[in-house]
């Protein structure tokens, strides 16, 4: 695990050349028990050499964002201060979003009120997240409460790969 936030570490303090950037918005279905709501988020997402970041920005609150790094040729998301893995097998597709498909992406020791699983997919970005004790939130490009309901099952379904004693 040490190695792994390592490793991220290093991508993200070597990725200092700005290659491509793209701006959209996100309808963000977020949903913390008794009333859920949409609010719509800023999407950014840039490269850095072989380092791509995604950033969701609230439009109507300035303190809240999202970021998220991958490094393209590793199966490693970096969330706040945390390396998630990419769960191996298949992938969720959606029909409502198209041909992509995204996958689970997990902490490999996590804690009791440990975020996640991620749901992600690097050419749509960060799909869902999962929160035991918080918000979950669901990214979308158009409001759809079904759609949005139908994925939070699916993170909560979610079944946590078994760990090797090493």
């Amino acid at each position: 695990m040490k190695h792994t936030i390592l490793l991220a570490s290093f991508f993200i303090i070597f990725s200092c050349k700005s290659d491509f950037k793209t701006t959209d918005y996100r309808q963000v279905y977020i949903n913390h028990g008794s009333n859920p709501k949409f609010k719509e988020f800023e999407f950014i997402y840039f490269q850095k050499d072989s380092l791509n970041h995604y950033t969701l920005k609230s439009i109507s609150d300035t303190l809240t964002h999202l970021k998220v790094q991958k490094h393209q040729s590793d199966d490693f998301l970096v969330f706040g201060n945390q390396a998630y893995r990419l769960q191996e097998g298949k992938g969720l597709q959606y029909k409502e979003l198209g041909d992509y498909i995204f996958n689970f992406y997990y902490v490999e020791e996590p804690a009791d009120d440990e975020t996640g699983p991620l749901l992600f997919n690097s050419k749509y970005g960060l799909l869902g997240i999962y929160n035991v004790f918080g918000p979950n939130f669901i990214f979308l490009k158009t409001e759809n409460l079904t759609l949005a309901e139908t994925i939070e099952e699916d993170m909560f379904s979610f079944k946590y790969p078994k760990m090797s004693a090493d």
